[in-house]
Order: C-alpha cells, then sequence, then structure tokens
C-alpha cells in the first residue's frame, strides 16, 4: 500500500459490515485493487482509497464482498452526498420489494416453475431476448382472474428492508423519486401511492371479461425504456441524467443504471454487482450511510482536490 502518493483518478472503495469490520478484512480487497489508504469511519464502515475502477470492471470486489457479505460502495472523488442529486428512480421486483410478482401470479395459476425458471434467466442476463421472454411469461397467466392480482397484492407484496427510510430520505434532501419496472402497473401503481412517489411506470396487463388475456398492452417496460424514463424524467425535472439514481437488481436495470449518474444494486445478480457504484446487500437505506461515510473519508485526506458537494 502507497502512504504518500494519491492516485491520478482517485476513488474510494467504502465497505460497511453488519458487525465490527476488522483493517485485517481489507486484505482480501486490496488483491483486486491498486490502493493507496485505509480509512475509518467507525466501527463497522472502512475504506480504501484506490485508483477508479469503471463499471463492468468490479466483479473481483463484488465478488469478495458477497463471500463476506458487506455492502460496498465505489465513489469518485469528490464523493457526493445525496442532496447533490436530484431524481432517484427504483425498479420494483426483488428491489422495493422481495418478491417477483409474476412468479407469484403464476403459483396462483399453477404454471409457477416454468415461469420462475423463465424470470430467472431473464434477470441474470442469460436470456438475451427479454421482450420475447416476458411476453411468454405473461401468457401462462392466460385465464387468471383478476381477483388473485389483487391478492397478491394484499398477501404478497412487503417492501424489503430499509425502503421506506430511504423514500423518506430522498424526498428530505429534495429528490422526486419514481418507480420503473417491467413488473405489472397494478402493483407500481400502489407502491407509489404507499410510498408518495412522484411518478410509477409498469407493464399493463389486457384483461376481458375479469380474467386475464395472457396478453401485454401499451409500451413495453423493458432495459431500453427503464433508461428512456430516466431521461424524461431528467428533462420533466430540470436535470441532468448524472444527478439521477438509479436502483435495481437484474439484467435488465443495466442501460437505466449506465444512464444514471449512481447506479445502487440491491441484493444484485452477478451481473448487477459488478457493474453498480454501490451494492447493498440487507437494507436499501445503507446506500445514505455509505454516502456519508465517503463524504466524512474524503475530509481526512491530505491535498484532496476538492470537497463533497
Amino acid at each position: 500500500m502507497l502512504e504518500d502518493d494519491l492516485p491520478e483518478k482517485p476513488m474510494l472503495l467504502v465497505l460497511t459490515a453488519a458487525g465490527e469490520l476488522p483493517d485485517a478484512a481489507l486484505d482480501a480487497y486490496e488483491t483486486h485493487v491498486r490502493a493507496y489508504r485505509r480509512l475509518r469511519f467507525d466501527a463497522r464502515t472502512a475504506m480504501l482509497l484506490v485508483d477508479a475502477v469503471p463499471r463492468g470492471e468490479r466483479g473481483p470486489v463484488a465478488r469478495v464482498s458477497a463471500m463476506h457479505g458487506h455492502d460496498h460502495a465505489w465513489l469518485e472523488a469528490p464523493p457526493r452526498r445525496l442532496e447533490s442529486f436530484a431524481l432517484m428512480l427504483f425498479d420494483m421486483d426483488s428491489t422495493l420489494i422481495p418478491i417477483e410478482c409474476i412468479d407469484e401470479l403464476a403459483v396462483r395459476k399453477g404454471c409457477a416453475q416454468a415461469v420462475a425458471a423463465l424470470t430467472a434467466q431473464a434477470m441474470e442476463g442469460r436470456e438475451q431476448d427479454y421482450d420475447r421472454s416476458l411476453r411468454e411469461r405473461v401468457r401462462l397467466l392466460a385465464g387468471l382472474p383478476t381477483s388473485e392480482l389483487q391478492w397478491v397484492r394484499t398477501h404478497r407484496v412487503r417492501l424489503n428492508p430499509g425502503a421506506e427510510a430511504l423514500v423518506a430520505a430522498a424526498h428530505a434532501a429534495g429528490l422526486r423519486t419514481g418507480i420503473v419496472s417491467g413488473g405489472f402497473d397494478v402493483f407500481t401503481e400502489a407502491l407509489r401511492h404507499e410510498l408518495g412517489l412522484s411518478f410509477a411506470h409498469g407493464n399493463r396487463l389486457v384483461v376481458e371479461g375479469g380474467v386475464l388475456t395472457g396478453e401485454l398492452e401499451g409500451i413495453l417496460v423493458n432495459a431500453g425504456r427503464k433508461a428512456a424514463v430516466l431521461r424524461e424524467a431528467c428533462h420533466l425535472y430540470g436535470c441532468e441524467p448524472h444527478q439521477a439514481i438509479a436502483v435495481g437488481d437484474g439484467a435488465n436495470d443495466i442501460d437505466m443504471m449506465a444512464a444514471a449518474g449512481l447506479a445502487v444494486g440491491f441484493r444484485p445478480k452477478e451481473i448487477i454487482a459488478g457493474f453498480a457504484d454501490i451494492v447493498l446487500r440487507t437494507r436499501l437505506d445503507g446506500l445514505a450511510h455509505l454516502l456519508d461515510a465517503g463524504c466524512a473519508a474524503w475530509a481526512d485526506i491530505p491535498r484532496q482536490p476538492g470537497v463533497c458537494p
């Protein structure tokens, strides 16, 4: 580890554990980065000052953090506080909520195994044609009474830990918030009202005679559409994409995350964990802690090029 020099393009790799995080735990990370300095925020949070590692090349560190159950963040220098952002967009299934709603509907329809297999392939990036995969899964739901959607909403939809706290922190910091999901609008709209979000986008199921036809209508919310919604929301609210935070977990979130200034993976699939700026494994509101820790540590680095905005 180099003690006297700062990297030309510095980043902070912030690491947080559920319990105490000893300095020795950082050794495993230093085998995958060029580290210049170790810093401490509190007993469960430590940092490495490192050379910048671009999105898509962070897989080795993500695998170490997954092995140890750590949250981690790649923060560009100087780090930004939550207040410096203007927009926060969430995926819904397996991000704001712990379930995949389409899988729950498939259980009610009796086709759970077939739908769950297709869902897993799509979220992990093994299904190359997401649109075709989604339509194929929805067709398996044909004939399901709409009352089953309400049953799933009432009995199965719950927020992930820290979701309410993160949304509240975002609102307190002046951010607009929204959902953009490949899931269904009956669920995204319910969560929009529950959390007081600015907007929600989801796919619309076609209903005839009180049952699902197995088809979708309107613009399909896929990976490209998610990124487009982020840009449209930035235009609407008068901000730039680099002022947006995108939170997701699966392959169809990558385009949205690539367009955002901060890409956050919550309990992410491997394809997201190696791409994200921040990876959260326990609570969504860990995001605010990581940003605060980064800013506090940066203030203690001599000759730092700037302060946290």
